[in-house]
């Protein structure tokens, strides 16, 4: 393992892994991670430690649960990231992405030498809607009726441009690319790609082979209008338009990888190198009642892709169910470093070389105590989900509710057995 010299972390933001080839999806998404995944390590039951960017991915970081240190909207001092142990090992840190709720602002630059907020760069909407909330405050008439004229002007009079808050993929890596060749001489890079989250625009060109026809911009425009003013009502028509969209944003990154990829091996980096593809949470398509990613703990929110790309190792495939709070361990096991004390992840290393034991009965916990659009803890809508084998568990003090699932007989969630069963979350 001593070739290793340089770490690579792609986060793809609302990426389920079921809608991933390898996964078992039927249409052909992702050929670029397939491919990816079948030549390294995955694992088939990588789950996020809560539904929302900010909930998840602080824990895969920090390798510390979501609540702690005063909650998940903001990187707490108190916590160490997995940039901070490369950097203090004389590894060269640099993250590029376009999510403004991990932003500088928010301490997410914390242990990264470079911090490229590409979110900040192309945010006039953003910045606009910031400061309407700041004169009339969010929840004022006047604020909501001229956001409102604004989603109306994008949908039906601008239709061929949108200034969005985030990047496209292939900006973030000629961002990366750049830095790249500068010649770090041994480095930890994070990537965060924004295009499978709302809204959905992906290059015209990629929605025929998912939609039998070309969906041109305007359509992706009413469709995110739908999303966010009408939500509750939107056809089945719109959605299945919509999946159609979300079919081609997730094979727009990949070919994006694939690019980077060859880049990659063009620049002699390829050999050396670890790298991961993982995602901050998934996506609802209606499977409880919602669609998007709201303070939910079933598995369309929580199961996410993990494939890992190590020289040295064979193709191996992990049922086992893990936590992405254990990911930031890991990486830290294979570059040969001692993992800080205070994380409560552990390396799953020792799972890839086969000791199963290590890892027998072992929970996996996902949590979420916000309100929708505001990442603050609210102890009254604490949600927990505890994953144990087959089973799963999630109690809500909001709804004082328990809810629990025979994964093997019942994957998707559909069939409360608390009542039953009850007896098993005693075990």
């Amino acid at each position: 393992m001593n070739q290793i010299k340089n770490i690579i972390l792609i986060t793809i933001d609302a990426l389920r892994a079921d809608y991933l080839g390898f996964y078992g999806y039927s249409k052909e998404t992702s050929p670029t991670i397939d491919n990816l995944a079948e030549s390294g390590v995955s694992f088939l039951e990588a789950y996020s430690t809560g539904p929302g960017t900010t909930v998840s991915l602080i824990s895969l970081l920090t390798a510390e649960y979501p609540r702690m240190y005063s909650g998940y909207h903001y990187l707490s001092g108190k916590r160490t990231s997995v940039a901070e142990v490369f950097r203090n090992h004389g590894y060269d840190t640099a993250a590029f992405h376009s999510n403004a709720f991990i932003s500088k602002e928010a301490n997410y630059n914390k242990g990264f030498d470079t911090f490229m907020d590409l979110a900040l760069t192309n945010s006039r909407k953003y910045k606009l809607k910031s400061c309407l909330e700041g004169i009339f405050g969010k929840h004022s008439r006047i604020y909501k009726s001229i956001y409102r004229f604004a989603h109306w002007y994008a949908r039906n009079v601008q239709t061929k441009a949108i200034n969005l808050p985030s990047r496209k993929a292939s900006y973030v890596n000629e961002c990366a690319v750049s830095w790249l060749e500068k010649n770090p001489q041994k480095f930890f890079l994070w990537l965060h790609y924004m295009d499978t989250h709302a809204p959905l625009l992906p290059p015209e060109e990629y929605t025929k082979d998912f939609h039998g026809e070309i969906i041109d911009m305007k359509r992706m425009i009413h469709l995110w209008h739908e999303w966010v003013y009408n939500r509750e009502q939107i056809s089945d028509e719109d959605l299945k338009d919509y999946i159609a969209l979300y079919d081609s944003s997730i094979r727009y990154v990949d070919d994006t990888l694939k690019g980077f990829f060859d880049t990659l091996k063009d620049m002699h980096l390829w050999e050396n190198t670890i790298i991961v593809v993982t995602a901050d949470h998934g996506e609802e398509f209606r499977e409880h009642g919602d669609l998007g990613h709201r303070p939910k703990l079933y598995n369309e929110l929580l199961h996410v892709p993990l494939i890992l790309k190590c020289p040295g190792y064979e193709t191996t495939i992990i049922e086992t169910p893990i936590s992405l709070l254990d990911l930031a361990p890991t990486l830290v096991d294979l570059a040969g470093l001692k993992p800080v004390d205070s994380w409560c992840g552990r390396s799953l290393l020792p799972l890839v070389n086969g000791h199963e034991s290590n890892y027998e009965n072992r929970i996996v916990i996902s949590e979420v105590s916000h309100e929708r659009g505001n990442p603050q803890i609210v102890p009254d809508k604490l949600k927990v989900a505890i994953r144990k084998n087959n089973w799963k568990y999630i109690y809500s003090r909001e709804n004082n509710s328990y809810e629990l699932y025979d994964l093997k007989v019942d994957p998707k969630e559909l069939h409360n057995r608390y009542q039953g069963e009850s007896e098993v979350v005693d075990i």
